[in-house]
């Protein structure tokens, strides 16, 4: 799915967990693109990791979409964690305390174990690692 200053792929990047990639920018006027493609994917009965690597900028309304698919995943007994985040866009997460509320991970790979290990998708910071 592409909007202007956004593209979005989608692929299963493990059993049961899809791996949804925006690239760009995710802002007010395109963030219900990435809001569906990640509903779409906890609907499937997956689980999500959104790997923010790609991004130039996202905004708190970005954010807050995340934080609420977030919590639709956690009602359906799925998980979704965010992986990779840009220096920029980690400026915008600690600014509103977004860790604290969605697990993020500084690498992809490690947010793919820790949601096949079977545990609660805790962040990094949550571990202590």
């Amino acid at each position: 799915m592409d909007t202007p200053n956004l593209e979005i792929r989608t692929r299963e990047c493990a059993p049961g967990i899809v791996l949804v990639e925006p690239f760009g920018e995710v802002d007010l006027g395109n963030t219900a693109a990435v809001e569906i493609a990640v509903r779409d994917a906890v609907g499937r009965g997956r689980h999500v990791i959104v790997a923010l690597g790609g991004l130039r900028y996202l905004d708190s309304t970005g954010l807050n979409s995340l934080r609420q698919c977030h919590a639709m995943a956690e009602r359906l007994g799925q998980r979704l964690v965010v992986a990779e985040p840009t220096p920029v866009v980690r400026r915008v997460m600690d600014a509103i305390d977004f860790p604290r509320l969605v697990p993020v991970f500084s690498r992809t790979a490690l947010a793919i174990a820790e949601l096949t290990s079977g545990s609660r998708g805790r962040s990094e910071e949550e571990r202590g690692s």
